[in-house]
């Protein structure tokens, strides 16, 4: 799992890679399956010297990410799928890498933020990172006036 901050959002420009900008933090999410219907994650970190669990839960993420695989989608060869958390506005995304190509999922955010964006559509990365930074600077000065 990688994490995209408004410090990284604020490095990426169009013409370079959305993966050179994000911060990997060796977390690995295991979808937990019953009756073949998602139901959550299973979060999984290299944690005091050894890999242990640490997070249950996103149950609707884990639906989201079962509706795009089922319509066939994250299953081509030649592409990397990776799940981008943002913290600051409570969103989850797919990182789709292809060989030319990079896309963005939306899979959720806080209600009301990237509304020019459907969950579970496909978008290019170069639209869609400047929605999210934008959405992050709105948070993050709607709290500031707090």
């Amino acid at each position: 799992m990688s994490l995209l901050s408004l410090e990284e959002l604020r490095k990426y420009h169009p013409g370079i890679k959305v993966q050179d900008v994000v911060r990997d933090i060796q977390q690995f999410n295991f979808p937990l399956y019953v009756n073949d219907e998602a139901r959550g994650f299973l979060t999984v970190e290299h944690f005091k010297g050894r890999w242990q669990v640490v997070a249950l839960g996103d149950y609707a993420v884990s639906r989201e990410l079962q509706v795009f695989q089922r319509q066939g989608n994250g299953n081509n060869q030649g592409q990397e799928v990776k799940v981008l958390r943002v913290p600051s506005i409570h969103g989850t995304f797919l990182l789709l890498e292809r060989t030319n190509a990079e896309s963005i999922v939306k899979l959720e955010s806080y209600p009301g933020l990237m509304a020019q964006t459907e969950q579970g559509r496909e978008y290019q990365a170069r639209e869609v990172v400047p929605q999210i930074r934008n959405a992050v600077e709105e948070f993050i000065a709607a709290q500031e006036q707090r």
